[in-house]
């Protein structure tokens, strides 16, 4: 078992709600947002507000009739995020006071990097076909755990290869290009 793996459960046990103990207690702090398990201890991943989102293939699809589909990306600037996690990382999301208890609304996926930027694929329109919301060719599958009713523990369900990532987390009533990203780099 990998050492950070390793440590992360010990984390995740240590805050298990024993018989008179509050089940809110644990290693994360108390502000809600996304955090990431390293050796020194717990790492806050700042969420990005995605206020830009760009057209592609316009042309293509024009020219083939819709048989190469039109796309809507999310991009945020920046070859890299400032957050380096190892391959088999560990997360923990603690809701805001306006989220409901129990429920979590973050995808994880792999982001494509075009120069000086990295994207996400949010929208798609071709020939008789039209689809809405992150790919599900870059989504990424996670095991989540339920810490208590606002923290969850959220580990990707393989080994993340070396390149760039997020958390993708769309906020309520927001359109699917109005969210927010919390972008991390795999070595």
């Amino acid at each position: 078992m990998k050492p950070s793996l390793l440590l992360t459960l010990m984390f995740y046990f240590a805050s298990a709600p024993m018989i008179g103990q509050d089940a809110s207690r644990s290693p994360v702090p108390d502000e809600p947002g996304l955090y990431g398990s390293i050796k020194g201890g717990i790492q806050p991943i700042v969420g990005r507000a995605v206020l830009f989102h760009r057209t592609g293939s316009r042309l293509a699809g024009a020219v083939t009739f819709g048989v190469v589909s039109g796309k809507v990306n999310i991009q945020i600037p920046g070859k890299h995020a400032d957050i380096y996690m190892g391959s088999s990382p560990v997360f923990f999301y603690r809701n805001g006071p306006g989220d409901p208890p129990g429920t979590l609304s973050l995808v994880l996926a792999r982001l494509s990097v075009h120069g000086n930027r990295r994207q996400l694929e949010a929208r798609a329109a071709g020939l008789g076909r039209e689809s809405k919301g992150i790919s599900i060719n870059s989504q990424i599958q996670t095991d989540i755990k339920a810490v208590s009713p606002k923290l969850f523990m959220v580990i990707p369900a393989g080994t993340l290869k070396s390149g760039e990532y997020a958390f993708y987390l769309r906020t309520s009533g927001a359109s699917t290009q109005d969210a927010f990203l919390y972008d991390f780099s795999v070595e």
